[in-house]
């Protein structure tokens, strides 16, 4: 919880039971954080947890009761689970994700551990508290990131095709197209890693990127040697060269789309 209010001297309701079990039921509002698994970003799917569990005492004196209502109706996305145990406005701020699922059930934390009870030290045994655990599944509105994000850098990949049609005495300006490309891809890059944070590894997008940087590289490469056959007297090995890289960056842009995609469909 990052922050929140929950005051466990007020419960929203409190009674005893014929058999003597006590009842209490609370409000808990506040704000959540989890850390994402950015792997397969922007066409990511996460699953996000609320576990709670008491530290002071065992399975036996407390219990986390399941919330059995089915009333909600679907909307959308949103199952009936997803209504009855989460409110619909808890999702009201999600701009660029979809809720899918909400789940919940008990989950018992066991351990070892004495809890700094002095008379439970060196003590063989194990202590079962009660627990509970919420569980959130949403999906990321692959569109609207892709043509906020992958379409600048989808744009700069076909200025930089355009200008393999350029006449052969635009050698200079050839070179400049694919270095100002290669450029701005790496300041869309930083952006993206700035909005996403400190992320340890690789992450979807940045592979498109890496491919979009190789094909600067191949453009830049491409036209230096062809003016070198050019300026060699050797015109047919030229126009094979150029036109092979031509083929070759049309298929890089088309296999990179087909594969953004399949992972957005998957």
């Amino acid at each position: 919880m990052v922050s929140g209010s929950f005051d466990r001297t007020k419960p929203a309701e409190q009674r005893e039971q014929p058999d003597g079990t006590r009842y209490w039921l609370w409000r808990v509002q506040g704000e959540f954080r989890n850390d994402f698994d950015l792997h397969r970003y922007p066409f990511d799917r996460q699953t996000l947890t609320i576990s709670m569990a008491n530290a002071r005492a065992p399975m036996e004196r407390i219990v986390y009761v399941l919330d059995k209502r089915t009333t909600g109706k679907p909307t959308g996305a949103a199952s009936t689970e997803l209504l009855s145990i989460a409110s619909p406005i808890a999702f009201r701020n999600l701009t660029q994700w979809d809720p899918l699922d909400t789940r919940s059930r008990r989950e018992n934390l066991v351990t070892d551990s004495p809890l700094g009870d002095p008379s439970r030290i060196g003590a063989e045994s194990q202590r079962e508290l009660s627990g509970f655990l919420v569980t959130v599944d949403i999906q990321r509105r692959a569109l609207s990131t892709v043509i906020k994000t992958l379409l600048p850098l989808l744009l700069l990949a076909l200025i930089m095709f355009a200008s393999l049609f350029f006449p052969a005495a635009l050698v200079k300006e050839k070179v400049s197209v694919a270095v100002t490309g290669a450029l701005s891809g790496a300041v869309l890059l930083t952006s993206i890693n700035t909005q996403l944070g400190g992320v340890g590894y690789t992450i979807a997008v940045e592979y498109m990127f890496y491919i979009f940087f190789a094909l600067s590289l191949l453009c830049i490469v491409a036209v230096l040697s062809v003016e070198r056959l050019r300026v060699g007297n050797r015109p047919n090995a030229a126009i094979t060269i150029e036109n092979g890289t031509r083929l070759l960056f049309f298929l890089a842009i088309v296999g990179t789309v087909a594969g953004a995609l399949l992972l957005s469909r998957q």
